[in-house]
């Protein structure tokens, strides 16, 4: 029992039921999953470098919800305060691009070591939480 349809190359069965139309269909209908998918697994997947992942998943009604808990691990970092600008960062890290100056002179100041960072003077404002 030879059908056309057996002996119709893969490539042209594919063309003749995926239309371009159906295909676009398909991605209006599920779009926010497929986007809600792929920020999920990079943000997990950027979490798992730097901090353990705890995953829950729970039913709500018809549609399972994952929440993703990250633990935090390490020391918090450091508020720190731009002295000339009055800005303020969550981290030495975040100061330094945000001045443009190298991290490691900016912890060098805050430190005492150096006396200004590129003619700017920084603080610190305690611990991060």
């Amino acid at each position: 029992m030879n059908t056309t349809e057996e002996n119709e190359p893969a490539k042209s069965r594919f063309r003749n039921h995926f239309t371009k139309e159906s295909i676009k269909g398909h991605f209006r209908r599920n779009g926010k999953l497929y986007i809600g998918l792929g920020v999920g697994a990079v943000a997990v997947l950027l979490a798992s470098n730097r901090r353990e992942v705890q995953t829950t998943v729970r039913q709500i009604g018809f549609r399972n919800t994952q929440t993703t808990v990250l633990v935090p691990r390490g020391h918090p970092g450091y508020l720190v305060r731009w002295v000339e600008t009055g800005e303020i960062a969550a981290s030495q890290n975040r100061m330094a691009k945000l001045a443009e100056v190298p991290p490691s002179q900016l912890s060098k100041h805050l430190n005492g070591q150096l006396p200004h960072v590129k003619d700017n003077h920084f603080e610190r404002l305690g611990q991060a939480r």
